[in-house]
């Protein structure tokens, strides 16, 4: 997993590629909470998902575990460019409607 974060003072986005497994799940859950953590005063955050595919399960435990994480923290975490296997895993596991009400 790879990524590219971006921060300008009320903003920030976080771009990811690579393949998203549970390792690789605990350390961006790991990411999003210490860039949190870091910037309290950020009022968005986007994770954008465009070159990122879930393997397994484990993937999308991993992507809940984000979802969970942002809600927390009452930070409106938003997921743009999902490839279409991780759209239809998302709507199999009907949690597709949460992630939009936190975008």
């Amino acid at each position: 997993m790879q990524y590219e974060y971006f921060f300008d003072g009320s903003e920030a986005d976080i771009f990811l590629s690579g393949c998203l497994d549970g390792q690789t799940g605990s350390e961006l859950v790991e990411l999003l909470a210490k860039a949190i953590a870091a910037h309290p005063e950020c009022e968005r955050w986007c994770l954008n998902l465009g070159q990122v595919e879930l393997k397994d399960g484990s993937g999308m435990i991993s992507l809940l575990r984000c979802l969970q994480l942002a809600l927390r923290h009452r930070v409106r975490l938003q997921l743009s460019g999902m490839t279409r296997k991780t759209q239809l895993l998302l709507r199999i596991s009907r949690v597709h409607s949460l992630f939009e009400q936190t975008a």
